[in-house]
């Protein structure tokens, strides 16, 4: 994920703090690492939480998704979704997936299904397929140039 905070960083300068989170221990749906309530004290204890976009992949974007409640936005990378997820938390919030169209880790139906039921529910999201699997390694600028536009957009910071 480090290339993703240093595009916005490199796009956004003083206007966004970045933050890294990295669960070294195994996935954020493991019981063997940390929990998505334990990301939720971390973001509640960054600040306000109308100012902050969340930004995750794969399980690291479930877990986003699931705390991203009261949130400007959230981007779920490739997300690992079971097709089982709530909305309702989500209203309000400014939410943007985008699934590599040929993954095989994780399912781009489950996402664009998700996205549909949230804007069922009311919330602000787009669904954006990008060819290529779950890595990001293929069109990894288009990958990052995604990221940082919606963090961008979701925290009402313009263009440089």
């Amino acid at each position: 994920m480090l290339p993703f905070a240093w595009r916005i960083r490199a796009e956004w300068g003083p206007s966004v703090a970045v933050y890294v989170v990295h669960n070294p221990l195994a996935g954020w749906g493991s019981s063997r690492g940390p929990s998505p309530d334990d990301l939720a004290d971390l973001v509640d204890g960054i600040g306000a939480r109308a100012d902050t976009c969340l930004v995750g992949h794969s399980s690291g974007g479930w877990a986003a998704l699931r705390v991203a409640g009261g949130c400007a936005g959230v981007v779920g990378l490739a997300p690992w979704l079971t097709g089982h997820e709530s909305a309702g938390h989500l209203v309000g919030v400014r939410v943007t997936i985008a699934h590599g169209a040929e993954d095989r880790v994780t399912s781009p139906q489950r996402s664009a299904a998700y996205v549909r039921l949230l804007t069922g529910h009311g919330v602000d999201a787009r669904y954006l397929p990008v060819p290529g699997g779950h890595a990001m390694l293929r069109r990894a600028r288009r990958w990052h140039q995604i990221t940082s536009r919606a963090v961008g957009a979701a925290l009402g910071v313009g263009a440089r």
